[in-house]
C-alpha cells in the first residue's frame, strides 16, 4: 500500500512514471496499481503520484476523502489508500460471493420486491412452489382511473404487420439457453439441442419437404419489406424443428440484419423481431461442417 501524504525522504513515489530511489533503495521500479474496495472505488484521475504531491489519490462520491487521510503502520500523520473507508453502499455484496451462493441473490430479490418474494429462500422448498399474487386474479382494479377493469379493442386481429403470401415465412428471432440478450456465452443451446453453431434456421419438416430441402442444407434468408432495401443473411443451415408451418426461427443478433428499422412496435418502438417477413433463398456461401444433434 502506498501512503499518499508521506514526505519524499521516507518513501519513494512508486506511482511516478519517472521513479527514483531514496533511503537505501538501489534501483527504481515500476508497479501496477490495483484498487480493491468493497462497493467503492478510488479515482486516480489517470495521473501518477509524484514526490511532494500532497493529494495523489482522490476518492469518488461514494467514499469521503477525509477517510483516506490516516496513517500507515508505524508512520505518523500519513494517509494510506487501504484504510477502512465507510461507504454508502454497505449492503451490496460482491458479485463473486453471490455467484458461489444463489441464496444471496434470492435474498436481494426478496429485499427489493417484498410484496412478491418475502422469505424467498424459506418458501422455495414448498411443494409446488409458492404463488406470486397479482391484482387481476383478486379482481382488484384500484390502479385504473375508474377503479374498474378496462378493455381495449385491437385495430386488427393480426399483429404481424404483413399479409400472407406464397413462399413468405414469418421469422422469429430468438435466444439460446447460454445467451443474455445480445451477449452469447457459448454454442450449446440445450433448449433446442443445437450444439457447435448458431447459424441455423428452425423449420417445420413439412416446409422443408415442400421446398425440396433436407436437414443440413445451406440456405439464406431474405427480407421482404416495402422500403425496397435488400436485406439478406447467408451461410445458414436447415434444422428440422417442431415449429408451426409457415414459421421459421433463427438466432439474434446474427439475424438482426434482416429486420427493417421501420418494423417495430407502435408504442414502445421495440424492433418486431418475433414477426419478420422472410423468404428462403439458396445460399452461395458454404456452411461449415457441424454435426446435428440427435
Amino acid at each position: 500500500m502506498i501512503a499518499s501524504r508521506l514526505p519524499p525522504v521516507l518513501v519513494h513515489t512508486l506511482l511516478d512514471h519517472r521513479p527514483f530511489a531514496v533511503v537505501g533503495d538501489k534501483e527504481a521500479v515500476k508497479i501496477e496499481v490495483e484498487t480493491v474496495l468493497d462497493c467503492g472505488a478510488v479515482h486516480l484521475g489517470h495521473k501518477t503520484g509524484r514526490a511532494r504531491q500532497g493529494e495523489a489519490v482522490k476518492t469518488n462520491a461514494i467514499a469521503k476523502r477525509r477517510q483516506f487521510v490516516r496513517r500507515a503502520p508505524r508512520v505518523l500523520a500519513a494517509s494510506a489508500t487501504h484504510m477502512d473507508a465507510k461507504l454508502v453502499l454497505q449492503r451490496c455484496k460482491s458479485a463473486l460471493e453471490r455467484a458461489d451462493d444463489y441464496s444471496k441473490i434470492r435474498d436481494a430479490i426478496a429485499e427489493t420486491y417484498p410484496q412478491w418474494f418475502k422469505d424467498f429462500n424459506a418458501r422455495l422448498t414448498e411443494p409446488g412452489g409458492f404463488y406470486r399474487s397479482n391484482k387481476a386474479r383478486k379482481r382488484d382494479f384500484s390502479d385504473t382511473e375508474t377503479g374498474r377493469v378496462t378493455f381495449f379493442a385491437p385495430k386488427q386481429l393480426s399483429a404481424t404487420g404483413f399479409a400472407d403470401k406464397a413462399g413468405l415465412f414469418r421469422l422469429m428471432t430468438l435466444r439460446s439457453s447460454d445467451q443474455f440478450n445480445t451477449t452469447t456465452y457459448g454454442y450449446e443451446d440445450r433448449l433446442r439441442d443445437v450444439s457447435g453453431t448458431r447459424d441455423v434456421v428452425f423449420m417445420n419438416p413439412a416446409d422443408i419437404a415442400k421446398l425440396g430441402l433436407t436437414d443440413g442444407d445451406a440456405i439464406g434468408l431474405a427480407t421482404e419489406a416495402a422500403d425496397g432495401v435488400r436485406r439478406e443473411k447467408h451461410g445458414l443451415m436447415v434444422y428440422s424443428y417442431d415449429i408451426p408451418q409457415g414459421c421459421i426461427g433463427a438466432y439474434y443478433p446474427e439475424c438482426n440484419v434482416l429486420i427493417p428499422l421501420s418494423h417495430h412496435a407502435e408504442q414502445s418502438k421495440v424492433p418486431a423481431g418475433k414477426s419478420v417477413s422472410a423468404r428462403i433463398i439458396r445460399s452461395s456461401m458454404r456452411q461449415p461442417e457441424v454435426p446435428l444433434a440427435p
